[in-house]
């Protein structure tokens, strides 16, 4: 599944305002040249898991993680049918500026008490096998009603949302300079 035509869109809408455009361009000077060359494909890595797709697309020169999924019913913290602890586990798949696929595991846990916990990626790979960075990293993490974001941890940021309709899975992206990934995992 790649993500909805409405992100394509939006992101070249972005990519034209903020990447291409001076900000003195007068409206009257736009045209389809004034935007410069834009590529004809894109470059997709693409995963399903339980309750959530997720992905990162690379075209006209942006890379952009994507997670899409059903909402959950009610926020996490309201989840009766959840221990004190709960954990999802999955994958995570993402493109470093070479454009070499990277791919590794993802686990995601939250103590519901305190509404935070830890995102962890590990078995960092290139497409060709090769270890990736130092094959971890590590982030701690705070939940909000159905959203997750980093903290501390490796440099980079974390962002995330609960998806299903009781949190059965999780998506989110990992941007740093080295790495724009996404992840999908489901609850255990």
């Amino acid at each position: 599944m790649n993500p909805p035509d409405r992100y394509s869109a939006d992101a070249a809408g972005i990519l034209a305002l903020y990447m291409r455009l001076g900000t003195d361009t007068e409206p009257e000077r736009l045209s389809i040249t004034s935007l410069g060359a834009w590529e004809g494909e894109t470059t997709d890595l693409t995963r399903s898991l339980s309750q959530v797709s997720f992905g990162v697309r690379h075209a006209n020169g942006v890379t952009m993680p994507w997670t899409t999924g059903v909402e959950p019913a009610q926020a996490l913290a309201d989840n009766s049918r959840l221990p004190g602890t709960a954990t999802w586990n999955g994958d995570l798949i993402g493109f470093p500026p070479t454009l070499d696929g990277v791919q590794g595991d993802a686990e995601i846990s939250v103590n519901l008490g305190t509404m935070n916990g830890r995102a962890d990626f590990t078995g960092l790979e290139n497409e060709d096998g090769s270890t990736w960075g130092d094959r971890d990293l590590g982030y701690a993490i705070t939940v909000g009603t159905n959203y997750l974001r980093s903290t501390g941890g490796d440099t980079g940021t974390v962002n995330g949302q609960f998806y299903g309709p009781n949190h059965e899975g999780v998506g989110g992206s990992v941007e740093r300079v080295d790495l724009t990934a996404a992840f999908g995992a489901r609850r255990q």
